[in-house]
């Protein structure tokens, strides 16, 4: 635009400035509903990724684990070198995302459910940006988070002064979901009394740490590693044989950067937890010492079990591929045991609580019969094998009826079924009674029982799966049970207890049992494995599935930053999304600029025809008119520009 085109927009605009303002109030409104739109979506996507680094710190990468593993895992990560390349920092916690937590002051009690609890050592403050906390808490101190203090009405004064102490209740961790049959439905919760609070953290840094990214303030609350760790190993943890169990490691990388893909994916490949961080037992099961010197042992194999009782399906598929030839075991718990007569009667009295192994008879295990002295065939479907105590205390005989009364596999709502099932029994497993019985040592271990002659297949307590409370009691009466055992219990039961222990009273077909007795948590107990599959190869597979699928070992690595981040950019356009939200206020404005242009070109119809007559071309005029024109735009999106980041502001 020349100068004077230039001065005559400039003089046309003012001369007639209140069509321009109007024109350029029009335009105005338009720009700053794009420009807001716009800022605001990005602004999202910045609030929220700001979020996410706060939330998270220095952490890169979390391993978590349905259930406990070694903290000595931690240490053994550090040294491989995938970890020493990349990361500068692992850090073990104990991670309860729901818990609850109670102040009681003098006149009040406050409560405040789903609360996070992290266990934590005081280097776990190191991983926060910007700013530098420390925590060494003592055994009976906890720091919490304003969140958690707003909920509860804790005031800084009451921490000052000392005098503010809080229950924390955690989950307590169990073996057996609760939905199953012999899953705990009480005494689920630890607690944790007379916590002093040392410190209220504001909502900021690590003390909003969150797995999940959510825009909620979480409710946190921190306490000792060792507090918790002495706490479980008291109860819920006393079966392992490390008793400094965590269930979740946080990782910090060197870089400020977020690792790769192919940098978490080399981490992962790195760690090798045992068997024992996986919940499995590998055991070396030789028949009992029949005080022959130079006797060969009946059986000799390896045991592999779990310590959530029941192997999850696709886990036991993929180990039975690759141990092919092997025996699968599934053991359960039979709540009573009779005998029907001929005239469908059951007998008056039964075995109460047995245990009952549904396994494939074949040349692996085949019990010798105590009938016929060989040994026992393949069961059919509706046939059952009893062994010589329990066939002696019903009086029964081949040929007669069993019913085998059970809970269903899965409970409802807490609420335990009862069925029943008969079977024909068609054999009676020999069995070798000790002449000296297992000898109970609390604290120590098991002292196996005594033979003088020869015990038989049948004698192998380890086809019962180890389940703490129940295979380490001294007595039946004594088990550790969702539902009372002593009001039943018979004093020749506790003698078979003594003699005996786990040793299955009763076998019946795999694939019956475990139409009866599996469930969706699996129907698998143990799996029978040569002594020519060694540790190092189970350990092998093992470690192969944990690279092919890692939530079947219940162990998964998660990039928890860079999904976070990834989650804050979001798959829906933000700006794009308000953009069209906003489209019909941004349309409206803009016919009401062209509304506005037509009722000022048709007000200067006299200034056109003045120009016409003296001398303008059209062409001249055009551009002199579309000056004025976008020097009001300009000067209404300046405007606008300015109020949409005000107001995204």
């Amino acid at each position: 635009m020349s100068i004077s085109a230039f001065r005559f927009a400039i003089r046309s605009a003012t001369h007639y400035w209140r069509t321009s303002l109007a024109v350029a109030s029009a335009v105005a409104v338009a720009t700053a509903v794009l420009v807001g739109a716009l800022v605001v979506g990005s602004s999202m996507r910045g609030s929220l990724k700001a979020m996410t680094l706060q939330r998270l710190g220095r952490i890169d990468e979390l391993l978590i684990a349905k259930g406990f593993f070694r903290e000595g895992l931690a240490n053994e990560i550090s040294n491989t070198e995938a970890f020493q390349e990349n990361y500068s920092q692992v850090e073990p916690v104990i991670y309860f995302p729901a818990a609850t937590i109670e102040w009681s002051a003098e006149s009040k009690t406050t409560r405040a459910t789903r609360i996070v609890v992290l266990g934590t050592r005081p280097t776990f403050w190191t991983l926060e940006t910007g700013q530098r906390r420390e925590f060494d808490l003592k055994e009976n101190e906890i720091v919490i988070n304003r969140a958690v203090a707003d909920e509860l009405q804790v005031d800084d004064g009451a921490v000052q002064s000392g005098n503010a102490f809080v229950t924390l209740r955690v989950p307590k961790p169990t073996l057996l979901p609760g939905d199953s049959s012999l899953g705990r439905k009480r005494d689920l919760v630890e607690s944790l009394t007379r916590l002093r609070v040392v410190a209220i953290v504001e909502n900021e840094g690590l003390a909003r740490f969150a797995i999940e990214p959510s825009q909620a303030l979480p409710r946190n609350v921190f306490v000792s590693l060792e507090t918790l760790q002495n706490t479980l190993a008291a109860s819920a943890l006393r079966h392992k044989p490390d008793l400094l169990q965590v269930n979740a490691l946080l990782f910090a990388s060197k870089s400020a950067s977020t690792p790769t893909a192919e940098v978490s994916e080399a981490l992962r490949l790195a760690i090798q937890p045992t068997l024992t961080d996986w919940g499995l037992k590998l055991k070396r099961v030789t028949s009992p010492s029949s005080g022959q010197p130079d006797a060969i042992p009946l059986f000799d194999y390896q045991s592999l079990t779990t310590e959530q009782l029941v192997f999850d399906d696709q886990l036991q598929n993929r180990l039975k591929r690759r141990f092919p030839g092997n025996s699968e075991i599934f053991t359960y718990l039979i709540n009573d045991t009779r005998l029907i007569s001929e005239t469908g009667n059951a007998s008056d009295n039964g075995i109460p609580y047995s245990m009952f192994s549904a396994v494939d008879f074949t040349s692996r295990f085949s019990p010798e019969s105590a009938v016929s002295e060989q040994p026992i065939s393949v069961l059919a479907d509706d046939e059952v094998v009893l062994n010589e105590w329990a066939a002696n205390d019903l009086g029964a005989k081949v040929g007669n009826t069993i019913r085998l009364t059970f809970f269903e596999p899965e409970s409802t709502h807490g609420k335990q079924i009862e069925r029943t099932a008969e079977f024909r029994l068609v054999d009676i497993a020999k069995l070798t009674e000790p002449i000296k019985p297992f000898q109970f040592r609390r604290n120590q271990p098991l002292v196996p029982a005594v033979f003088d002659s020869p015990p038989t297949l049948a004698n192998d307590p380890d086809l019962t799966p180890e389940v703490p409370g129940l295979t380490d009691s001294d007595s039946i009466e004594n088990w550790d049970l969702p539902f009372n055992t002593s009001a039943r219990i018979r004093p020749n039961d506790d003698e078979y207890w003594n003699n005996y222990r786990t040793t299955p009273k009763g076998f019946v077909n795999l694939t019956v049992g475990r139409k009866l007795w599996g469930s969706r948590f699996g129907a698998t107990t143990s799996f029978r494995l040569a002594t020519s599959v060694t540790a190092a190869e189970i350990q092998s597979e093992l470690q192969n599935i944990w690279r092919d699928e890692p939530s079947l070992m219940g162990m998964q690595l998660i990039s928890i930053k860079r999904l976070g981040l990834a989650a804050a950019s979001g798959t829906t356009p933000f700006d794009g999304l308000f953009l069209g939200l906003s489209m019909f206020v941004i349309v409206a404005a803009l016919i009401l600029v062209s509304l506005l242009f037509r009722l000022g070109l048709e007000q200067r119809a006299d200034q056109l025809g003045l120009l016409t007559a003296t001398g303008f071309r059209s062409g001249r005029i055009v551009r002199l008119w579309m000056g004025e024109v976008l020097l009001i735009g300009i000067a209404g999106a300046g405007l606008g520009t300015a109020l949409g980041v005000a107001y995204a502001a």
